[in-house]
Formats: C-alpha cells, structure tokens, sequence
C-alpha cells in the first residue's frame, strides 16, 4: 500500500515538473495551465500535458485534473481525442511533439 502513495506522489511530482517545462518553453505565466481561461494558448499546452503525463507515467486522471484545476472527464476527453487530434490538427502536434521528446 505504501508503494501505491509513493507512486501518487511521484506521479503529482512529475506532473507539476512537466506543467513547468511545458510553461517555460512556451513563455506562459507560471501557474497559467491551472487557470479557468479557456483560451487557445493555454488549452491547447493543457491538452498535450495531460495526454503526455498519462503516455510516459501513466499518471492518474485525478492527479492530472487535480494539477490543471480541471474536472476528471476533461482528461478522458483528451485522451480519447489525442489521436484525432494528432492526425488532423498541426499546432497539437507540433506542440505534442516537442513536449513529448
């Protein structure tokens, strides 16, 4: 069982450490990923950190909603939506690309 916390708290690590690569690569404010602006500047880096963090540490959906102040079904609707969007939408994946590697 303490394995399982560890895990959670490694994964919340991970996930903010992301959220702050990903905001300094993209110039943004810091903390702007967990605002309630819906615009394209910062939905578009909260999509791609949620699909990344869960691809690379299968971090749980609460944590990833938990870290960009969003509700839970959001992030099943990013990654039901990743490979559309990776296909048809070229700033996502230009965005997913240089986050991801």
């Amino acid at each position: 069982m303490k394995t399982t916390c560890l895990s959670r708290v490694q994964q919340e690590d991970n996930f903010k450490a992301l959220c702050q690569m990903t905001t300094n690569m993209l110039d943004l404010e810091q903390g702007s990923l967990a605002s309630k602006s819906r615009k394209r500047a910062l939905q578009l880096p909260r999509m791609v950190v949620s699909v990344v963090s869960n691809m690379l540490d299968e971090t749980h959906f609460n944590i990833i909603a938990n870290g960009i102040n969003r509700d839970r079904s959001l992030i099943f609707y990013y990654m039901k939506m990743h490979k559309s969007n990776l296909r048809s939408y070229p700033e996502y994946r230009k965005l997913f690309n240089e986050v991801y590697n």
